[in-house]
């Protein structure tokens, strides 16, 4: 235990006197994030003015080892994420977002976490449904109006129905009218290992599709990259990211 405190120190010390070396004072910090993006970062209900979530756990970990006094939270939309980045209202954002290199005025830190689509299906089920062709010609459940939607569409024969929200999902999954139901991956990690649904459901072992996730920041800010590019490699070092993903979604990330 002290070996890995010295360890944690020592980076912290080394990060921090790099920043200085670079003439790099981070003062204050705007994040843009989702608001309703569970697990990624949400309204932490015991707060009027706090926000939860994995990747706000990643933020607050980076910003410690930076030493940054002010850190702002700024809600938007997800679809507005990237615009507020490219448009200076933000600094950085984070909230599930898929690193993207078509638009060449932003870039992304990461990735620091593997996302994408994924099925939720009953346990019972575990040893029939084991790859995407397993849902052929099946009875799947979605959320209407989510990627999820889109990519059922592309499964040859499949019977969707549509529902409202997840607990219809459920539902309909515990009445085996359907015997998957289509979500984001990270959400049914999540899931997993969280909730009074522990042991009742399970994932494909391998994702619909994927995407990496990263830090979305304005490529015409290279100093500010370089900061949070030295705090995300510091927290991985000293081990902070491995307690946080372990708090989240209960065990190692093996990405």
């Amino acid at each position: 235990m002290k070996k890995l405190l010295t360890l944690g120190l020592f980076i912290l010390l080394v990060t921090r006197s790099m920043l200085a070396f670079a003439n790099i004072d981070l003062r204050s910090l705007r994040v843009g994030i989702s608001p309703l993006h569970f697990p990624f970062s949400f309204k932490d209900k015991y707060s009027d003015n706090d926000f939860s979530g994995f990747d706000i756990d990643v933020i607050k970990g980076i910003t410690t080892v930076l030493d940054v006094k002010n850190v702002k939270y700024i809600p938007l939309k997800e679809e507005e994420l990237v615009n507020a980045v490219e448009n200076g209202s933000v600094d950085i954002a984070m909230s599930g977002l898929p690193i993207e290199k078509e638009n060449p005025e932003v870039e992304y830190i990461g990735p620091y976490l593997e996302g994408g689509l994924n099925a939720l299906i009953l346990s019972s089920n575990s040893g029939k449904i084991i790859r995407p062709s397993d849902l052929i010609d099946k009875e799947i459940c979605v959320i209407a109006h989510t990627p999820s939607e889109k990519y059922v569409k592309r499964i040859k024969h499949a019977k969707i129905k549509f529902q409202n929200n997840l607990q219809e999902s459920l539902n309909r999954l515990d009445s085996r009218s359907c015997v998957a139901v289509i979500d984001d991956s990270v959400f049914i990690k999540w899931m997993l290992v969280n909730t009074s649904h522990k042991g009742k459901y399970t994932n494909l072992p391998v994702n619909l599709t994927n995407s990496m996730l990263g830090i979305a920041i304005s490529s015409s800010n290279p100093n500010l990259k370089e900061q949070i590019e030295l705090g995300f490699r510091a927290i991985i070092a000293n081990g902070d990211y491995d307690k946080y993903y372990l708090n989240w979604f209960g065990r190692k990330n093996d990405m």
